[in-house]
């Protein structure tokens, strides 16, 4: 506000109105200036839809067009091979193909771990069963109630071994000769 305004004047009441009328001259040009932006806005939406409408379009096109491009292709390969299958079978020629020499593969296909592991196995339950078999057939006899239930007699004595006491023989006119292992004595 102007000097001269401190009271009211007809000079400050020009002044007002002068303003007033810039300020409605510029409220226009905003509101046409809005209007204009408003219009340009759904312009501008209208083109990115209708760019987006042609841009799924364009890609529906690119694979069709590369379905009809991959199935063309194949079509002219098959094409071939039968051309080539003709002129093969007119003239009585085979199509043979060369086969490939067999390779030594460089690694076993069986562990030599494995054939280890399975040859202790293997060699342990022999072991076992040869002991458990030759013990089972022992003729000898283990303990003086054998031998008396062997002769229908009773056992006189009944003397280590020279071996450090580890068998027992018998002696006497019908004792066997047969050895037999550490076992109770009477």
């Amino acid at each position: 506000m102007p000097q001269c305004c401190s009271k009211w004047s007809p000079l400050c009441s020009a002044w007002i109105n002068s303003e007033l009328v810039k300020t409605k001259a510029e409220l226009r040009g905003y509101e046409a200036k809005a209007a204009e932006t408003e219009v340009l806005v759904h312009e501008e939406l209208a083109s990115a839809e209708k760019l987006d409408k042609q841009g799924v379009e364009q890609a529906d096109l690119v694979r069709a067009a590369k379905s009809a491009e991959d199935n063309y292709l194949l079509y002219l390969r098959k094409r071939e091979e039968a051309r080539i299958t003709d002129a093969l079978d007119a003239q009585r020629i085979l199509n043979v193909a060369v086969a490939e020499r067999p390779s030594v593969p460089s690694l076993p296909r069986e562990s030599l771990l494995m054939y280890g592991l399975i040859g202790v196995f293997l060699a342990a339950t022999v072991s076992a069963g040869a002991v458990f078999t030759l013990e089972y057939f022992d003729p000898s006899f283990h303990t003086p109630a054998e031998v008396e239930a062997f002769l229908n007699r009773p056992v006189l004595a009944a003397v280590p071994d020279e071996g450090g006491g580890v068998s027992y023989r018998l002696y006497g006119p019908n004792a066997p000769e047969a050895a037999f292992q550490p076992g109770e004595t009477e």
